[in-house]
């Protein structure tokens, strides 16, 4: 169960890096859109912590169609087998 949690923390914090430098933003701005703070988004950027449940859902709804499946797809192939 580690293994996934790592692999899920590993990915949401190189998505969600990537998607803020994609779209020019800076962390505070990114960090505003997820309504947490400023630390708290450079924390999950760093792979310190995870996202909690009300900022994966921040995120869900900030992104576009294609992002979200980008997302999805993406932790299908870096999750480890159950």
């Amino acid at each position: 169960m580690q293994e996934y949690k790592d692999a899920v923390r590993e990915h949401l914090s190189s998505y969600v890096c990537q998607l803020r430098q994609r779209r020019g933003l800076t962390q505070e701005e990114m960090a505003e859109k997820l309504r947490i703070t400023a630390r708290a988004y450079g924390d999950l950027e760093r792979g310190k912590f995870c996202f909690s449940a009300p900022a994966l859902m921040a995120l869900l709804l900030i992104l576009k169609e294609d992002e979200v499946a980008e997302l999805l797809n993406c932790l299908l192939y870096t999750s480890p087998s159950p």
